[in-house]
C-alpha cells in the first residue's frame, strides 16, 4: 500500500507541462527504423546513475537511469521498493525536463524510500515486442532489464514493492502492463496516457 502512495503523490506533484526531453523535441529518428533511434542518452545530473545494458533480444546496448534513496549507501542491510518510469513517445532514458521535476519530487521526505529506475524503451516502440532481434520493447524492460535491476540494486524484488509509472506512451504501457501482469506489478500512475503509438 506504501509504494502505491508514494507513486501517486509523485505524478500528481509533477506539472502536465515540461516533460518532453530536448531529444524528443529535436529527434530526426524514422519512427520505422528502431537503428535510427537514440539508444543510449547520457544524463548528467548529480544524483542520477546512468549506465547501459546489452539487451540479448534487441541485440544492441541500451541506456538507463537510476535514482537511489539518499541513505541508501549509508544502509547497506536495507532492502527498497522500486518504481519503473516509462517515458513518451520519442523519448529516451534522459527526459530531462522530466527529470529534473522527478528530483524535486524526491527531495520529499515521504518519497526518499524508493528507487527510481527510467529505462530507454525505444523512442517509438509502443513499449511492445515487434521485430525478434530488432525491436523487442517489452522483453527488454520485462525479461531482461528488472531482472538486471533486481539483481545489481537492493530492491524488494516481489510484485508488492514494484510499481511502473509513466508519461504518455509510457503511461498507456504502464497501464496496460499491470493489468496485464498483476504477478509483476502492484500498482501503475500514468499522466497523459496514450495507447495508440507508431
Amino acid at each position: 500500500m506504501k509504494i502505491r502512495l508514494l507513486i501517486l503523490m509523485a505524478m500528481l506533484s509533477l506539472p502536465l507541462s515540461g516533460c518532453a526531453s530536448k531529444a524528443e523535441e529535436k529527434s530526426k529518428a524514422n519512427p520505422k527504423d528502431p537503428d535510427t533511434w537514440v539508444w543510449i542518452n547520457p544524463l548528467r545530473l548529480a544524483g542520477v546513475i546512468h549506465d547501459t545494458l546489452v539487451s540479448p533480444s534487441m541485440n544492441r546496448e541500451i541506456g538507463f537511469n537510476v535514482m537511489l534513496p539518499p541513505g541508501y549507501h549509508q544502509n547497506p542491510g536495507k532492502r527498497y521498493p522500486v518504481v519503473y518510469f516509462l517515458h513518451g513517445k520519442g523519448g529516451t532514458e534522459a527526459s530531462l525536463g522530466l527529470m529534473k521535476q522527478m528530483m524535486a519530487v524526491y527531495r520529499q521526505e515521504d518519497l526518499h524510500e524508493v528507487i527510481w529506475v527510467f529505462p530507454n524503451g525505444g523512442q517509438f516502440s509502443g513499449y511492445r515486442d515487434r521485430e525478434p532481434g530488432r525491436m523487442m520493447a517489452e522483453t527488454w524492460i520485462l525479461r531482461e532489464f528488472i531482472p538486471y535491476i533486481d539483481a545489481t540494486y537492493r530492491t524488494l524484488p516481489q510484485r508488492e514493492s514494484r510499481g511502473l509509472a509513466g508519461w504518455s506512451m509510457g503511461g498507456g504501457a504502464a497501464l496496460l502492463w499491470t493489468a496485464g501482469m498483476p504477478d509483476m506489478f502492484c500498482c501503475a500512475a500514468t499522466l497523459s496516457a496514450a495507447f495508440k503509438n507508431a
